[in-house]
């Protein structure tokens, strides 16, 4: 088990925001978010998952492991 976070600082403009169209981008602020992983799942699968703490948003993730 693994247990992960990060934090970040945007400073897109408001216009720049619209432009890219990114879903959950921050103009101007800060990202939070902390999770959990499961690694070694059948020796080869990784499954996480994430919470947004400075807005509501939750993600769920599946990933294969390092094959060399």
């Amino acid at each position: 088990m693994l247990v992960h976070g990060g934090h970040a600082r945007s400073w897109l403009t408001a216009d720049l925001s619209r432009q890219v169209g990114r879903a959950g981008a921050v103009p101007g602020g800060f990202h939070h978010e902390a999770g959990v992983s499961l690694s070694g799942l059948f020796t080869l699968f990784r499954l996480d998952a994430t919470w947004r703490l400075d807005a509501p948003g939750f993600a769920l993730g599946v990933s294969m492991a390092r094959l060399f």
